[in-house]
């Protein structure tokens, strides 16, 4: 079981900004996420099903990945194991790893 190492907790006082950490595309093709790939991905498959490909598994790594589609366009996400989770239109998700495997937190 994972858990934290620290004796006490970590206190941050001020608002945490992710520098680049948002992404808003219009996709002109499917798209691969990587480790340096922002967290958040605000996308449009802009008329078109678009499949979003995860990167391996690394312990920690989240991504939140939003449908932004003026039409009834899925995003398909797509696991290193080939296991898929459609994103509809208007819908977003938060996706995380372990050192193994990735986990679907929620879709709303």
């Amino acid at each position: 079981m994972a858990q934290y190492n620290a004796k006490q907790q970590f206190t941050i006082p001020r608002q945490i900004v992710l520098k680049n950490g948002v992404n808003v595309e219009t996709l002109a093709g499917d798209k691969t996420l990587d480790k340096s790939s922002s967290m958040i991905q605000i996308l449009d498959p802009d008329g078109a099903e678009r499949i979003i490909n995860l990167p391996p598994a690394k312990d920690g790594m989240i991504f939140w990945i939003t449908n932004t589609a003026a039409g009834a366009f899925d995003l398909t996400v797509t696991k290193p194991d080939t296991s898929t989770i459609a994103v509809s239109q208007g819908e977003g998700m938060m996706i995380v790893a372990d050192s193994v495997n990735w986990y679907q937190v929620f879709k709303a």
